[in-house]
């Protein structure tokens, strides 16, 4: 038994110890103290003062509503306490009180008042945004995260793997063999023992794609953006970046050592006006897109490079939505410019055109060797799956040998759009396969998907933060799978929906 009572105490004094309490003194006195010791009889405290013995005194813990009232045996100062805490305090109880569970039960639904403002949940944001669901669920509006059952009939246009490549034989013949020979996982980063000999021959071969010295390999078109501009991010430089780029790149910039200033999306002079208040010495990098995914509008790369190299900025390029698409040969947005190799640092992901996972950064061969030594997203992720790697490589023989996958997007993505202004459709600067319809509220969009959905046509809601408020839009994404008479009765529909929405541009 006395074992037990020992064992009980000092797993007491475990769980007890550094506990904040709030104390009431005798003389009127508030304040806090931290436990550091219990007994069934009494508990000793530190404080920032002295208390008299004799004197009373309640004590209430965060844990508990109710003070437990005591009094002071004794006080005495502590030379070598240098927290702020300088007082040890003695405190008997009026009664046996359990102090094991006194300290460990639950805090549950009370919330400790101070006399200025209630403690407040980390999860407020939560509590608030279930509100905003609920209705949205309620309204049947609520269009994410749904499992949409495909027919014959049903047309999708919420998928980003434009060529169609995921299902392609060659892909997922290549992916099978390497699945079967490597198995489903890399098991550890590239830097440690995560690469196969497909991981090297996948980096040489995009590499001479995108005309660059040396690819690296990453989990995503994220993860490649974030780390490559954390990565090369100090003090005393600065990012300018267009106000339409991907998430990813505000994030990066935002987290970043570097100054960060943001230009009107493709606006060339905008651009210029803010570059030229920096010095020439000074470190700048201009981030922009190739295709912006929620505009589907094509970055102007070619005043944008020129205006880079003017001012002695390096230019970092994410062409995640139109490597595979635009250019002669499908080699991206650069291509299309003119620039292609040109960029100082260019990002994409594997999940649109190649349809596949992952992502990887292009540039010279010294800043790739810097990233895998320095960009901690690249450095502590394990490495792409050898199967995926395996896939990739044969979607991109295919991009090379079968352009009419992209011809014929291109095609019918002008198709799209052309009928779309004629219907009196908002689908605001776009000039790609990727085609928004802006409604502006939100709740709106998700009616319009909602509509399109029970019609057999699968389409994107886009609201905050993808979008600013205000510009919520159901956006297409023509693919190498749509027929001309698949557009066509998605127009017929739309067409009778807008009536009913009242969708002005």
């Amino acid at each position: 038994m006395e074992r037990r009572q020992g064992d009980r105490r000092k797993l007491t004094r475990t769980t007890a110890a550094n506990q904040q309490l709030k104390i009431a003194y005798g003389d009127g006195l508030t304040g806090y103290a931290r436990l550091i010791d219990l007994s069934p009889m009494g508990i000793s405290l530190e404080t920032s003062y002295p208390l008299t013995p004799l004197n009373d005194i309640s004590i209430q813990t965060f844990l508990i509503e109710e003070a437990i009232k005591g009094q002071v045996i004794w006080s005495k100062p502590i030379d070598d306490i240098h927290d702020g805490h300088r007082y040890i305090s003695g405190i008997r109880m009026e009664a046996r009180t359990d102090f094991s569970k006194m300290f460990s039960q639950k805090p549950g639904a009370i919330m400790e008042r101070d006399g200025r403002r209630e403690m407040s949940s980390v999860f407020q944001k939560a509590d608030k945004f279930a509100e905003r669901l609920k209705d949205w669920k309620k309204n049947s509006v609520y269009v994410f995260f749904r499992t949409p059952k495909p027919s014959k009939n049903t047309i999708i246009f919420s998928s980003n793997d434009y060529l169609c490549l995921s299902r392609h034989p060659k892909v997922v013949t290549a992916s099978q063999k390497a699945l079967e020979k490597y198995g489903i996982g890399s098991g550890s980063a590239s830097i440690l023992a995560g690469s196969t000999p497909i991981h090297g021959k996948l980096q040489e071969k995009l590499a001479a794609f995108k005309r660059v010295e040396s690819v690296l390999l990453t989990a995503s078109g994220y993860v490649a953006n974030v780390g490559t501009l954390t990565g090369f991010a100090q003090k005393n430089q600065v990012f300018i970046l267009d106000e339409k780029s991907h998430a990813s790149m505000f994030h990066a910039c935002k987290n970043s050592e570097s100054e960060m200033r943001v230009f009107r999306h493709n606006d060339v002079r905008d651009l210029f006006q803010k570059i030229s208040h920096y010095p020439l010495s000074m470190p700048k990098m201009v981030l922009t897109e190739g295709l912006f995914s929620m505009d589907g509008d094509i970055g102007k790369l070619r005043e944008i490079h020129a205006i880079a190299q003017r001012f002695n900025a390096s230019l970092f390029l994410d062409d995640g939505h139109s490597v595979g698409i635009l250019g002669e040969n499908g080699c991206g947005s650069e291509e299309e410019a003119g620039l292609l190799g040109k960029c100082d640092l260019v990002t994409a992901s594997f999940s649109k055109a190649f349809g596949a996972m992952g992502g990887f950064v292009g540039s010279t061969k010294k800043n790739i060797d810097f990233l895998r030594h320095f960009s901690h997203p690249f450095m502590f992720t394990s490495a792409l799956p050898a199967s995926v790697c395996a896939a990739i490589l044969a979607a991109i023989e295919i991009i090379e040998h079968e352009p009419e996958r992209r011809e014929k997007i291109v095609k019918n993505g002008a198709f799209f759009r052309k009928s779309l202004k004629e219907l009196g459709f908002n689908i605001s600067t776009c000039d790609s396969h990727l085609i928004p319809i802006v409604v502006g509220h939100e709740v709106k969009a998700y009616q319009l998907a909602k509509l399109l959905e029970e019609e057999g046509i699968i389409a994107n809601a886009v609201a905050r933060p993808a979008v600013p408020r205000g510009g919520a839009r159901v956006r297409f994404g023509v693919r190498f799978a749509h027929s001309r008479q698949d557009l066509e009765r998605t127009l017929d529909v739309l067409k009778r929906i807008k009536t009913k929405l009242n969708l002005n541009e």
